[in-house]
């Protein structure tokens, strides 16, 4: 069943579960927050709000 997604995404399959529990899409995105704030140099406090 959810083999050929889970193919699909790759690495990224590992949120797909995240879709069932909406309040955890902060959570789930606040890394890649973090990271693009890193990269970008950004001298505010990351937030997902």
């Amino acid at each position: 069943k959810g083999e050929p997604y889970t193919v699909e995404m790759g690495k990224l399959a590992v949120l797909a579960g995240v879709s069932e529990f909406p309040a955890r899409v902060k959570c789930a995105t606040l890394a890649w927050h973090t990271l693009n704030a890193a990269l970008h140099q950004a001298d505010q406090p990351v937030s997902t709000e």
